[in-house]
């Protein structure tokens, strides 16, 4: 049975860098390789204050510097003013379109890799897995009814900062809490 992918590779590092795996067109097992990548995404700060034009695979700082929300994070001390951005829950966003070859197989694998490191993933609204590790590759069943044929589709990725997340998870136990 062929199996259908949506391939959202090397997806975002909210603090470093990524890579990008090249998987376009049909792939050697007979599957169709849909990129998600590229430069139609959007990103979006949790309390909506900043919207920006991002890339995938990127970085938001990176994002931030080309909308000119921040300038160069590498003068001076601005990686320390800056430091609100890594406290900062971020939501990355683009529309993509479905084939109606894509609708008719049983099967569509959602592929993600490099999402650092708190992430919900979700389609048309409806979150379809969670990630917590940004070194390993996630595959993400989506219900072919949860896709809409045409371009009316849509995929978010809602960040959690890492440090606010960690902050609040509790200690493991026999730990005092300083250092590793």
């Amino acid at each position: 049975m062929k199996m259908r992918v949506l391939a959202l590779l090397a997806l975002l590092a909210v603090c470093s860098g990524t890579r990008m795996i090249p998987l376009l067109g049909e792939g050697q097992d007979g599957t169709t390789i849909v990129d998600l990548g590229g430069k139609d995404w959007r990103v979006a700060s949790s309390n909506g204050s900043i919207s920006a034009a991002a890339s995938v695979p990127g970085v938001i700082h990176l994002d931030l510097l080309k909308a000119k929300v921040i300038e160069d994070p590498y003068v001076r001390y601005r990686d320390v003013e800056y430091r609100w951005i890594a406290l900062t829950d971020w939501t990355y966003s683009r529309r993509f379109r479905v084939s109606a070859d894509l609708l008719a197989h049983a099967e569509v694998v959602l592929v993600c890799e490099g999402l650092d490191t708190v992430a919900s993933v979700a389609i048309n609204g409806k979150v379809i897995g969670y990630a917590d590790n940004m070194f390993r590759r996630y595959l993400f069943t989506v219900p072919t009814d949860l896709l809409r044929s045409g371009p009316d589709n849509t995929i978010t990725v809602s960040f959690t900062s890492a440090e606010t997340y960690a902050k609040a998870r509790p200690p493991p136990p026999n730990h005092l809490g300083r250092g590793w």
